[in-house]
């Protein structure tokens, strides 16, 4: 089973990002949510946002239409 692309990088620290990103766009910017939707502690997640190993703005989660979010 081919799950990526030659291309696509396997970069941990951006699958990690982008995953984040993911998590925190289906929960509206609810990190707790979105931790739990990775797996991963909240505290992980707010600790990885503070070190800016996830480089995200939590604000344009929150204010964003509802029509953008749905699964």
């Amino acid at each position: 089973m081919d799950w990526f692309s030659q291309s696509e990088s396997l970069n941990f620290e951006l699958w990690d990002q982008r995953l984040a990103l993911e998590a925190l766009r289906r929960t509206r910017g609810d990190i707790p949510a979105a931790a739990e939707l990775m797996g991963i502690s909240r505290a992980s997640l707010y600790q990885k946002i503070r070190n800016g190993l996830i480089k995200v703005d939590l604000d344009s989660f929150k204010f964003a239409p509802e029509s953008e979010f749905a699964t």
